[in-house]
């Protein structure tokens, strides 16, 4: 349903027009949530669970997460532990950060 509707849109307005709409929401929400996260202390959180399977294997792993908050930007860092699960639902650790 969505693709079709795309498509029409993309048909009614064309293609220039839809890319310059969908970066434009783009850099609405990018003001909007940068603003609220200069309302948020600056600060480094931590958290950690422990998950029981990993799509293939009934095993214990521990997956961590690290938020660090600098004025308008956020950096998710899920780099710990450095072991890699071997089952299909685990994707490989990364740092994201916003541009």
């Amino acid at each position: 349903m969505t693709y079709q509707r795309i498509q029409e849109l993309i048909g009614q307005y064309g293609l220039a027009a839809f890319q310059a709409a969908q970066e434009g929401i783009i850099a609405y929400v990018e003001r909007v949530v940068r603003s609220r996260l200069r309302e948020i202390p600056d600060g480094s959180w931590f958290g950690q669970i422990y998950h029981d399977h990993d799509g293939t294997h009934d095993e214990i792993y521990r997956m961590c997460c690290r938020v660090t908050k600098r004025a308008d930007r956020l950096v998710v860092d899920l780099t710990a532990p450095h072991r890699r699960l071997p089952g299909r639902s685990t994707a490989r650790a990364r740092r994201w950060r916003a541009r």
